[in-house]
């Protein structure tokens, strides 16, 4: 039971780290041409946001803060 719940909680982190990464790498290795296209940003912030919400969910899941 445990391993599963460190499990979930390292997953939760990693969907943060994701998100942390892909901003990163979006400012250092991506073209400008898709930097400054609207639609390619509004769709990055909209499943930033999402997964960022699965990522925290998935904590509070895991230590008990949300039930079933």
């Amino acid at each position: 039971m445990l391993m599963v719940q460190i499990g979930g909680i390292g997953g939760g982190f990693f969907l943060l780290a994701v998100v942390v990464a892909v901003w990163r790498l979006r400012h250092t290795g991506v073209p400008a041409r898709f930097r400054t296209n609207p639609w390619l940003t509004a769709a990055l912030v909209v499943s930033s946001a999402a997964i960022l919400c699965v990522g925290v969910y998935g904590v509070l899941k895991t230590v008990g803060v949300v039930a079933d």
